[in-house]
């Protein structure tokens, strides 16, 4: 226990080229010799849930966790309803409902289910990982999800992002001169102001329009799209303990788990390591060791994709083009020392990041 919270050994067995072939036995991490003064690892903050009782999956955010959940929904037979009457507490999302639907798997089966499953791990290149975030949660065309309406909760409400004075106030100074004109059945035009909204809701809440949440001159703080530049993103990152960071931010891995922790089972040892850039071919080979379960018609590719994020079917070379866009600005040493706090990751899931060259493949 640490701080009242569960450690979960995290004993990968995998080989990438192969993908994945279990040996129980085997107790010594991949990569484990290239960490010092580290005698286990752990996963912490990842979405963990069962298809059945022959499949658990793990996925962090910004590892496709969308389209993952709006697959399993649909091998679940989940029916549509469940969602769209939005009742109260009742799901109101893919995520939620696959969610509500494994709180109930509970007692012995939930210990058998733990024992018997294969258990898939869904992973991302951290640096791709982090970039997609960043741009999902403060570019402002991102408004058909949570996505800018998340970013601006955390920016206005989360103590951590204090850091960012200067981007918060000009903001704030914004809304000030918001307003909007609410569509009633009475042809009202009664304008609303938008900060007092803001305020009380938070901008992640949908009874927050779109229209005040429209922003101008952003080079002041940040680039033509997003609320916050990239370099500054990557120094607030640098200056925080990563594993009490938003998830979506914060390593797939870590040296203990701090606050809550999401996984289903009391473990985290993994029968197969699956990258998002070849996400349908790898699922498809784990799937091919289950013949009960098929990955569905329509799903042979990542449905969401936030505006200005990375698409599947991207070449390498343009992905490495963006990559080098966004790293112009941040010095080899702040690089080497990204490399440093996500170093786990890397070394766990065999991925590569030349901090000189900026080479990611």
């Amino acid at each position: 226990m640490n701080g009242g919270f569960p450690i979960f050994p995290c004993n990968f067995n995998f080989n990438r080229t192969t993908l994945f072939y279990v040996v129980f036995a085997m107790t010594v991490l991949f990569g484990m010799q290239s960490l010092e003064n580290e005698e286990e690892q752990y996963i912490q903050k990842i979405h963990s849930f069962f298809i059945s009782s022959d499949l658990m999956i793990s996925v962090p955010n910004k590892c496709a966790s969308q389209y993952i959940f709006q697959m399993a929904f649909k091998l679940l037979e989940l029916p549509k309803n469940l969602i769209e009457e939005k009742k109260p507490g009742q799901p109101y999302s893919y995520r939620s409902a696959v969610r509500f639907v494994n709180h109930r798997i509970k007692g012995q089966k939930l210990v058998n289910d733990c024992r018997s499953a294969l258990k898939v791990l869904v992973v991302r290149h951290p640096i791709l990982r982090l970039a997609s975030a960043w741009n999902d949660k403060f570019n402002i065309k991102n408004k058909g999800g949570p996505g800018i309406r998340y970013g601006l909760n955390l920016l206005l409400r989360a103590k951590s992002f204090r850091y960012f004075v200067t981007e918060k106030q000009f903001i704030m100074e914004q809304l000030y001169d918001k307003y909007y004109v609410p569509e009633t059945t009475y042809g009202s035009t009664q304008q609303i102001p938008c900060y007092p909204l803001v305020r009380h809701f938070g901008a992640n809440n949908k009874k927050v329009p779109d229209s005040c949440l429209e922003f101008e001159n952003l080079k002041h703080i940040g680039d033509e799209d997003h609320i916050i530049s990239f370099p500054r993103f990557v120094k607030f990152i640098l200056q925080h303990d990563l594993a009490t960071l938003d998830p979506h931010f914060s390593p797939i891995t870590g040296p203990a788990t701090k606050g809550g922790v999401r996984n289903t089972c009391l473990f985290n040892k993994y029968d197969a390591i699956v990258d998002v850039g070849n996400l349908f071919s790898e699922l498809s080979e784990v799937f091919d060791a289950l013949p009960q379960i098929e990955i569905p018609a329509g799903y042979e590719d990542i449905r969401h994709q936030a505006v200005g994020g990375f698409a599947s079917t991207d070449e390498n070379s343009a992905i490495q083009e963006r990559i080098d866009a966004l790293m112009k600005d941040i010095s080899i040493p702040t690089r080497n020392k990204l490399f440093k706090a996500y170093e786990r990751d890397f070394t766990l899931f065999g991925y590569k990041w030349n901090t000189e060259t900026n080479e990611i493949f």
